[in-house]
């Protein structure tokens, strides 16, 4: 019913209510729900409509982004941060998509094969994670670590697929820079926590 109203270009749909059906959503799925994913799966690939819920979360990853580019220290960021919460939001229902690798979604999120358009999030959140590095500012370290969370529950598995595409993404160039910052040992323990060190050093050395 919530995809059904968020894919229905007839629904006018507020950001508090859109906000809302994703905290719902989160709600069903915390914990690992697999009959949930299940019949999110089956909805996705059965209802052509849906294309319009990948399409709102594509314009909503572009919108943060667009931000984070123009950003200055010097501005009151303290307008952004409903946009801060809910870009968290989509990222943390995201990650439950795939909690306990479920590959069916895990795949479906890079690329949706039975819609018209497809709209791979995964290079989406790639890009919005070197967009909240290059801020280098406090004030989006939160919804910057659930982009790692995101990101990692989406290659565990391991789901081969989404490895490659982050590999031949801006992933590594990320990787690399945040090697490269004054906090590097800080960045090496968050890089060993979500077990990224070794899949980039794997990489590395196959080149």
């Amino acid at each position: 019913m919530i995809l059904s109203k968020l894919s229905n270009p007839e629904i006018s749909i507020s950001d508090e209510l859109f906000e809302r059906m994703i905290q719902f959503a989160i709600t069903l799925l915390d914990g690992g729900n697999e009959q949930v994913q299940k019949s999110i799966f089956k909805h996705f690939i059965t209802h052509n409509s849906s294309e319009l819920f990948f399409l709102k979360l594509h314009e909503r990853f572009l919108q943060e982004i667009h931000f984070l580019k123009k950003f200055s220290e010097l501005e009151d960021i303290t307008s952004n941060e409903k946009m801060n919460e809910e870009m968290s939001s989509i990222l943390r229902l995201l990650q439950l998509f795939a909690e306990g690798h479920f590959s069916d979604l895990q795949n479906y999120i890079r690329q949706q094969y039975n819609s018209y358009h497809s709209y791979d999030l995964l290079v989406d959140m790639s890009d919005l994670l070197n967009a909240y590095m290059q801020t280098r500012h406090s004030a989006f370290f939160e919804p910057m670590l659930q982009c790692f969370d995101t990101l990692t529950e989406f290659i565990q598995g391991p789901c081969r697929e989404n490895q490659i595409a982050i590999l031949q993404g801006s992933f590594l160039d990320l990787a690399a820079n945040l090697l490269s910052v004054k906090i590097k040992i800080l960045w090496v323990t968050f890089l060993d926590w979500w077990g990224w060190r070794w899949f980039i050093g794997k990489e590395g050395q196959e080149n």
